[in-house]
């Protein structure tokens, strides 16, 4: 492509040194995160970049062959609650209808599905209170005269990550009609947000493990369901 190993690594996003570290040992055989990675780079590139990768690598002329997604567009086309997401991200990606769609397939064809277990296992080893007690030690307990909700249990200090300050506490105020007064400050829908290249390729690839690792995927209200609980 051309670039330096800084934008290299700015287009990727990864860092610097993992770049230079591929030039210091060429051998070296990257992790399948990282492979899913390139590999993503590889399908962006244009033809004549493709064509000077394959004769750098002595591969020959390049050719792309599209992985098999017939398992994965059955699951796409099935379940309303990840063609909604789909549909979500073309629209703040702006990209033709479709393109997440054959995006995720493909990804998810490439998807190594063991790995994806592992990782999720090592994601779960972390528990609430380990996550909160981070995010205390990170911030801080103050900022003026805000501070991170607490409270405790016998001897026992309680964490949370809810920001709050003096007079937001003891109000004493029912979180239901009549009592709440909740009104809505505006009418006014926010402003659409607008996925970049990253954000774009971050959602492709965790929508890709969903669907490779058979995860269920709700598009619900989740808040009004817990205040109604």
């Amino acid at each position: 492509m051309r670039l330096s190993n800084e934008k290299f690594a700015e287009k990727l996003g990864i860092g610097a040194r993992t770049v230079a570290s591929w030039h210091q040992k060429p051998d070296l055989r990257p992790q399948s995160e990282m492979q899913q990675v390139l590999d993503t780079a590889y399908e962006r590139a244009s033809d004549a970049e493709r064509a000077r990768f394959a004769e750098l690598t002595g591969d020959g002329p390049a050719v792309h062959t599209r992985p098999d997604t017939k398992e994965a567009d059955r699951r796409l086309a099935a379940d309303p609650h990840i063609g909604a997401a789909l549909e979500w991200l073309d629209q703040h990606a702006y990209r033709s209808p479709g393109a997440a769609r054959r995006a995720v397939a493909e990804q998810a064809a490439r998807v190594d599905a063991q790995e994806a277990y592992a990782r999720a296992t090592r994601r779960a080893w972390v528990d609430q209170r380990a996550v909160t007690d981070a995010l205390a030690e990170y911030y801080g307990r103050r900022h003026g005269d805000h501070g991170l909700y607490a409270g405790s249990c016998g001897d026992q200090a309680v964490n949370t990550s809810i920001l709050t300050c003096a007079d937001w506490l003891d109000l004493a105020c029912e979180l239901r009609p009549p009592h709440d007064g909740l009104t809505i400050a505006s009418a006014r829908p926010d402003p659409r947000e607008v996925l970049d290249e990253h954000a774009t390729k971050a959602a492709v690839n965790r929508l890709a493990e969903t669907v490779a690792m058979n995860t269920r995927l709700m598009n619900a209200p989740l808040a009004n369901r817990a205040n109604s609980a």
